[in-house]
């Protein structure tokens, strides 16, 4: 029986995933935007009644804005309003709608959910709430921001201080 090379199995297998060779090439990370899981719920979709050209405009605007950024900056403790701020379940008060939606069973019942954790990661749709308080909210693995649901209102979860 012939002797297998592990070793030689790994480094063909990295040369395939793209964030493997990223990393150790030390090149830049990107953050990619997945909808696949974005919410059923109409209040926090695409399909909202609140959801204007313009909130369609601006999301795409920003998402292009965080797309340039590389994930480590985005990512580091700095500046929620221009980057994605991590919230952890234990951070959601009894009072917050959050708590009580349910993410796309498709993820829940996935590797993914483990992967993804508890908490969620935010960012704002317009990093000085202006024209709009909305909060694209989602989980993330690696480098990859899967978004679940849309707060047009700024109403799932209470401002934090």
């Amino acid at each position: 029986m012939a002797k297998i090379d592990f070793k030689k199995k790994v480094e063909q297998y990295e040369n395939k995933v793209t964030n493997i060779v990223l990393r150790k090439a030390e090149e830049p990370i990107f953050i990619t935007f997945n909808f696949s899981f974005l919410t059923d719920n109409s209040s926090y979709n695409l399909h909202c009644d609140s959801c204007t050209h313009d909130h369609r405009h601006h999301l795409i605007e920003r998402l292009l804005n965080l797309s340039n950024k590389d994930l480590v900056s985005l990512t580091a403790k700095t500046n929620k309003n221009w980057e994605l701020e991590k919230l952890k379940k234990d951070d959601f008060g009894r009072n917050d709608k959050i708590k009580n939606l349910k993410i796309s069973s498709k993820f829940e019942s996935s590797k993914r959910s483990d992967l993804a954790g508890d908490g969620y990661w935010i960012f704002r749709l317009c990093p000085n709430n202006n024209p709009f308080e909305s909060r694209i909210i989602g989980k993330m693995i690696d480098d990859i921001f899967y978004v679940m649901f849309i707060d047009y209102n700024h109403e799932l979860y209470a401002k934090r201080k």
